[in-house]
């Protein structure tokens, strides 16, 4: 400012500042006094098309890609996984029309366009599930992948527990109004399964995709299925169990290589290993499944339960027949339980390895 004044500018006094700003201020509410909208029609939004009008039937293509497996629980007979759901359909509204320019895969936000309505059947604690946007091709051909993470009731037939395999089923169907005019096709080049894919205990053995009708009758009431082939790995059960519980009987034996006449140490013996038989089976009772059959392993761990109890009302009728001076009836009747017991009871396990597992 005083650079101004030394050269002799001259510079607007305080009321000249004011009026201009007057000034301005007016023109401006001229101009807003002045302003006349211009008018713009209602566009109505685009109505979401039906690619299965006039009765047409519309092909459904879908596949699932699994990531992990978390766990396969037999108690409960569920299983948790993680993995892609692809589905693709063709919408002829979304097909470029003839002459129109290509510009490559088209992106579309999942509710502005038809997509038909899927869930999973047999999905009992969804945990975590991602839907992201849609691609359409030149063709009108959408395809869409949804990321989910679920729990899955199956039902699984453990007859043969520990050595058994199993066929745990993930199963999508469509539960929209229309699901009549869906067609439902596997695609084989989205089924498959991560490289790293495992579940725990488990030998993953296969992955198939079929289409299942849910009602023989009715053609309609059809649905997706996953099937993942799956087999046990027994060595936890065998060495950790089985095994031990074996050598527990054997132990029991030693009973009927006392002196008759000794029957502290032989009830002492035979009740120590039956107490520790219940011990046992309370201690690995987590890792067993609860159905209302009897499994392999129940039959088993039934067999060498009774096996032990039967030691001692046999040292009981030792015990008696000595006292009564049967002692001679009574050593011909131990030397015999010590070859008798061992063959009774290997040759159970044999008839429930036949009966169960042939």
């Amino acid at each position: 400012m005083e650079f101004l004044r030394k050269a002799g500018t001259r510079l607007p006094s305080t009321s000249s500042k004011v009026v201009f700003m007057n000034g301005s201020l007016f023109v401006v509410f001229l101009a807003l006094a002045s302003y006349q909208p211009v008018a713009v029609a209602d566009i109505p939004p685009r109505p979401m098309s039906w690619p299965g009008d006039d009765g047409k039937t519309v092909e459904v293509r879908l596949g699932i890609y699994l990531i992990e497996f978390a766990r396969l629980n037999s108690r409960d007979e569920t299983f948790d996984v993680t993995g892609y759901l692809d589905v693709s359909w063709v919408d002829p509204s979304l097909a470029l029309k003839p002459g129109e320019p290509s510009h490559g895969v088209r992106r579309f936000s999942s509710h502005a366009i038809y997509r038909p309505e899927l869930g999973f059947v047999n999905a009992v604690e969804p945990q975590a599930e991602h839907q992201g946007d849609v691609y359409v091709d030149d063709g009108g051909r959408v395809s869409e992948r949804l990321r989910f993470a679920h729990k899955f009731s199956s039902n699984l037939d453990l007859l043969r527990f520990p050595f058994d395999r199993q066929i745990v089923s993930v199963r999508v169907a469509p539960f929209e109004p229309f699901a009549s005019n869906l067609e439902l096709v596997v695609d084989p080049a989205k089924v498959g399964k991560s490289s790293t894919a495992s579940v725990t205990d488990w030998s993953l053995l296969g992955i198939d995709a079929t289409i299942r009708r849910v009602d023989p009758t009715d053609h309609e009431d059809v649905e997706f299925v996953l099937e993942v082939a799956l087999q046990r790995r027994y060595t936890f059960y065998f060495w950790r169990v089985m095994l031990p519980m074996i050598l527990m009987v054997c132990a029991s034996w030693a009973t009927l290589w006392f002196e008759i006449p000794n029957i502290q140490p032989q009830i002492s013996t035979g009740v120590s290993v039956l107490l520790s038989m219940v011990t046992f089976n309370y201690s690995i009772d987590f890792s067993l499944p609860k159905v209302h059959y009897l499994t392999f392993f129940d039959k088993f761990t039934l067999a060498s339960f009774l096996m032990v109890l039967a030691v001692i009302p046999l040292v009981t009728i030792l015990h008696l027949l000595s006292l009564r001076g049967q002692f001679v009836l009574a050593t011909k009747l131990q030397r015999l339980s010590r070859m008798a017991f061992p063959v009774a009871y290997f040759l159970s396990l044999a008839i429930i390895v036949f009966v169960t597992l042939g």
